[in-house]
Order: structure tokens, then sequence, then C-alpha cells
């Protein structure tokens, strides 16, 4: 888990520590309600040091405590290489709480299953893919969710390398994924975990629409609306976000779930 964890944990060195730990705190850290990696919840991280300056003028003491507390005891777990720090963020909680559930006897059957559940959707649109039996599958969106080049347990990553490990060509289009923006840990996951997919990912939409027999949609992203143009040509569409507005088709438009 260390390894897999292992851009959690702050680097050796000041300069590095403090670098990692602003990226981190900037990042998907305060993600919510708005935000993103690279430094985009600079806005959402301002109004926490907002807050927290506001409380210390108030001398709100225990509100501070309340709300300092877990993020200090978090990064000082961090700093012993005890628990991760940031990174992605529900799957590690999820993996947590059961574990120690497991460790005090406690069942979980709900949250237990989660994990199963999320694995047999994909083994699910893997097997939509190989029934269409085309070789040539384009691939929109990569990331987890949009407004994000995170890739760390993603659902999109692991339908990639199962289609990919079923002998089918893919080529991939992500805008928020491309290797010259990435830095950081997206880049070192990207480079160091999955760097045969790398070679997979083109930069134009309609490069990687005009080179498939069958297009994958796997992000909310409105200029992925442009297939909606191009259905009834032969091309299959696999919709796995419901994002066009067109009737389902069993031959040439379908979905996951809906």
């Amino acid at each position: 888990m260390h390894t897999y964890w292992a851009n959690a944990f702050p680097p050796h060195g000041v300069m590095a520590s403090l670098k990692w730990f602003l990226l981190q705190t900037t990042g998907q850290m305060a993600a919510y309600p708005l935000g993103a990696e690279r430094g985009g919840s600079i806005v959402t991280a301002a109004l926490v040091i907002a807050g927290i300056v506001l409380w210390t003028r108030q001398r709100e003491i225990k509100w501070l405590v309340l709300l300092l507390a877990p993020l200090a005891l978090n990064l000082f777990a961090a700093v012993l290489h005890r628990y991760p720090f940031g990174g992605s963020c529900l799957p590690k909680d999820l993996r947590a709480i059961t574990y120690k559930a497991r460790e005090v006897d406690v069942d979980t059957p709900l949250l237990s299953s989660i994990m199963l559940s999320n694995r047999q959707q994909i083994d699910r649109a893997v097997d939509m893919v190989l029934r269409t039996r085309r070789k040539r599958i384009g691939v929109l969106g990569m990331s987890f969710k949009t407004g994000t080049d995170d890739l760390r347990e993603s659902p999109m990553v692991t339908l990639i390398e199962t289609l990919i490990g079923k002998g089918l060509q893919l080529t991939i289009y992500d805008r928020e994924v491309e290797l010259a923006q990435l830095f950081g840990a997206n880049k070192h996951y990207i480079e160091h975990e999955i760097p045969h997919i790398s070679s997979l990912i083109r930069s134009d939409l309609n490069e990687v629409i005009d080179g498939s027999e069958v297009v994958i949609i796997g992000k909310h992203e409105d200029e992925y609306r442009a297939l909606s143009d191009r259905l009834g040509n032969g091309r299959v569409i696999i919709d796995l976000v419901r994002l066009l507005e067109v009737s389902k088709n069993e031959n040439s438009y379908q979905g996951v779930c809906w």
C-alpha cells in the first residue's frame, strides 16, 4: 500500500516537502465544492485560510481546533509514513473503513460490496465492447470525473487496460489528460504505472472518432456531443454516462444501466 500511496507522503527535503504540501492542499485535498488538481483548488483553499484568520481574530478557538485537528493529525501521520495525505479519496477511504471494520470484527456487507459492484460495472462495459466484434476502439474520457486530470482509481483506466489485454486497438482522447501539461503525482502515475497507455493518447478528438469502429464515452464533456451527428454510419457508440440526447438504439447507441 505504501507503493500505491507513494505520492501521498511528503518527500525528503524541506523545499520539496513545502512544494508537495502546497500542491496537495490546493489540489484534490480541497477540491470540494469547487476545485481540481494542479492548483485548481486555490479559491477553496483561500476561503479556508480566510476562515482561519477570521476565527483567530474572533477568538473562536474551539472551531479552529475542530477544523484543523483532523488535518494536522493526518499530516503528522503522513510525515511518519503511517497514513496518506491527499491522493485519491473515496476508494482509499472505503478500503480503510472496511479494513478497520474487519479488525474489530464488524460486518459491513453493504460497504464491502461496493468495490465488487464497481468492478462488475466495468466488466459489463467490456462485454458490451466485445459483443460488437469490432477491433478499433476510441475512448473519450480517461480521468475519473470531469474537471480533473486525476487518473488514480479511474474506472476508465481499468476499462482501457482490460480492452488492451483482449487484443483490441485503442486510441484515447481526454483534453484534461494531455501528457505535455501533466506534472507532479499524475505525471508520475502515468509514466510509471501505466506507460503502455500513454502512447495511445491523442490530442485530436476527430482523429480518435474517425479512426474508431466503436467509441466509448466515459465523461460528461460538451465537446463529445458532436457524436450525435455521427450516428447511423456503422459506428457503435457506447455511452457510459448518458451524455447524448438521442434514442437508445441496440445497434449503434448503447449504454450501461439506462
